[in-house]
């Protein structure tokens, strides 16, 4: 006698939904542009390219990495993507104290793409276009915040470093 198993996962992507998380990052966003850490033209551009990958479910996480001048690592926060129904809760978005951060602190954007989505190809030539290079992921364990979801669909955000 033999034993099968199976599991099958299914995404719950819609381009509303991912639309709907992207507007909750915004505000995230909005507030380093308050805290005078980003423009708002980085703010429309980190939103643009974000959901841009979201859109082609080739994204695994985005990190907002905060840098001194010198590219010394200060901390950042951490989305996760989740797209297969395991995500239930929508906080509230903003209420993030960027004060705590100097004044003269860098903002980089970077994305783990998900290497098994079948637009990874179209996905890197897009990259490639727009100039982008590669990154490090930021180290340091992750204190989870909060979470932004659609009908199964969102981000858990997580803060990493003591800012």
């Amino acid at each position: 006698m033999s034993t099968s198993y199976t599991r099958s996962e299914s995404s719950t992507y819609t381009e509303a939904r991912a639309r709907y998380v992207m507007n909750k990052v915004q505000e995230d966003l909005l507030g380093l542009m308050s805290r005078d850490l980003i423009s708002l033209d980085r703010v429309k551009s980190i939103k643009s390219d974000v959901l841009y990958l979201l859109n082609k479910e080739a994204l695994k996480y985005f990190q907002l990495q905060f840098k001194t001048p010198d590219g010394e690592e200060v901390g950042g926060l951490h989305y996760e993507v989740n797209a297969n129904g395991q995500i239930y809760s929508d906080e509230d978005s903003g209420r993030i104290n960027y004060w705590m951060l100097s004044s003269d602190i860098k903002v980089n954007l970077l994305v783990q793409l998900d290497r098994d989505s079948k637009n990874i190809a179209e996905v890197d030539r897009q990259l490639e276009d727009w100039g982008w290079g590669t990154g490090s992921a930021l180290t340091g364990t992750r204190e989870v915040l909060k979470s932004y979801s659609k009908d199964g669909y969102g981000v858990t955000q997580s803060k990493i470093g003591a800012w």
